[in-house]
């Protein structure tokens, strides 16, 4: 049994990361056209976000006044008895920390017990309650808690007849950014690679034309902000494309017949968070210019084995092509196989099982090792946890998470959506608890974002 972690908090300079924001580089951050910054995320995809951004809180245009809110602090009224909150909360910190106190005393066998029996609950009533009412194909979730404990559920089918399973094959999108990072941040420890240099001294063959520099100066483009979203790249993405059309990440730099497709410097780098899903292509770029090598042998080799995600992959092998689900439109029809063109952004393969693994090496592991696995080091993790850039309405980013920080809590997260595809994973620092959910149908995205919150909430209350 590892020991219970400390208490992660930010460090003096993540405390410092909005004020060290000068001027109005702290503002612009929810991207054109007011969009959040989570609604942007479907865009990355070349998706037109209808719906997630019906379901997304839009930050107001530049010079609007926020609306008020009601006098609970969002939107709804406080209830009756809400003088009692703050003290109800102190007495559920202080039965969680009994209840540690006793496990380390050797007077509670299993720490996730009580934990685990919500979480079935919540997976046996609410989870299928939404999923039937989503109306959804497929849906898998999965749960680990620190001490090695998993719980899975797979509602639906994969496609056709075939039931969703654990290890069913899905593409990440953009929930392959984490693990993206996780491996410059491993050539970084390595001397291979610099997170803060200009960006170019590891990308070769391609420079951004002067015309697209928005007369900003592109050395101050780096790793840390193209992982972290603040290198004031405006690219979302490049969408789908079927299997003969892939193209070099050089070659769809240096097209710019499609205007939203086109890579433009809009804001001063380090300054402003503007999710850039193509500004990932510089780091794919970097990493294959500095190693020699592709990168998804690269990733392959330092992350994907090392955290024995053995049905994970940048490129799609016969028998991982064996076990992919197959994407649904609202209708749930069938939608043809199509791959992303931006590998590092959204190219990985991989399962809940994998995933799920992924976020929860971030934390120490059930037999005490360090967070990071070894393949980055606890100090690494501890960077990439670290806010690099904070928006004004508190959106808050790191390398390759957004993050969320409570009194008690570190929350780290990504979401991966497009058109057939919704999926959501989060993890609970201090807890060491992940929740992973994936789902193959625009219909998902009416279920899984719910679960994962009441989820969420649930281990908040009763996870040690």
């Amino acid at each position: 049994m590892g020991p219970t972690p400390p208490a992660m908090g930010w460090s003096a300079s993540a405390t410092s990361a909005l004020a060290r924001l000068p001027g109005d580089g702290r503002r612009g951050a929810a991207g054109a056209g007011g969009r959040s910054i989570h609604a942007a995320i479907a865009l990355d995809h070349g998706d037109d976000g209808g719906a997630l951004l019906a379901a997304q809180r839009a930050r107001p245009a530049d010079g609007a006044p926020p609306k008020p809110a009601a006098p609970g602090g969002d939107g709804r009224p406080l209830p009756i008895a809400a003088p009692y909150i703050p003290a109800m909360r102190l007495w559920t910190e202080l039965a969680r920390s009994l209840r540690r106190v006793a496990w380390k005393a050797g007077l509670i066998a299993d720490p996730t017990a009580s934990a685990a029996r919500h979480v079935e609950r919540v997976l046996d009533t609410r989870g299928r309650e939404l999923f039937a009412q989503s109306g959804v194909p497929g849906l898998v979730v999965s749960v680990r808690f620190g001490a090695g404990r998993t719980i899975s559920r797979c509602l639906g089918t994969a496609g056709a007849a075939t039931p969703l399973r654990t290890d069913t094959v899905f593409p990440a999108l953009s929930m392959t950014k984490p693990v993206t990072a996780m491996c410059v941040m491993a050539l970084v420890e390595r001397g291979v690679l610099a997170l803060d240099a200009p960006v170019w001294r590891h990308v070769l063959d391609y420079r951004i034309p002067a015309h697209a520099t928005g007369g900003f100066d592109p050395d101050g483009i780096t790793l840390r902000g193209v992982l972290s979203h603040s290198s004031g790249i405006r690219l979302h993405g490049h969408g789908w494309v079927g299997a003969a059309g892939l193209r070099s990440p050089k070659a769809l730099l240096e097209d710019e017949s499609q205007e939203a497709h086109t890579l433009r410097v809009v804001d001063p780098p380090g300054r402003t968070l503007r999710y850039s899903g193509g500004g990932y292509l510089l780091a794919q770029m970097a990493v294959e210019g500095a190693t020699g090598r592709p990168f998804a042998d690269v990733a392959r080799e330092l992350v994907l084995r090392p955290l024995g995600m053995a049905s994970s992959d940048y490129e799609l092998s016969p028998e991982l092509a064996a076990r992919l689900a197959t994407s649904h439109d609202r209708e749930n029809r069938p939608l043809p196989a199509r791959r992303l063109l931006a590998t590092a952004a959204a190219g990985l393969y991989s399962t809940a099982e994998d995933l799920t693994a992924f976020w929860g090496a971030l934390a120490p592991g059930p037999e005490g090792e360090p967070p990071g696995r070894r393949v980055i080091s606890p100090d690494a993790c501890r960077e990439m946890l670290t806010p690099t850039i904070v928006a004004p309405d508190g959106t808050t980013c790191g390398i390759g998470f957004y993050l969320h920080r409570t009194r008690t809590e570190l929350r780290y997260t990504h979401l991966g959506y497009f058109s057939g595809w919704s999926h959501h994973a989060v993890g609970l620092l201090r807890r060491r608890v992940v929740v992973t959910a994936l789902s193959n149908g625009d219909r998902g995205k009416e279920c899984v974002p719910p679960l994962v919150h009441e989820l969420r909430r649930t281990l908040a209350e009763k996870a040690l």
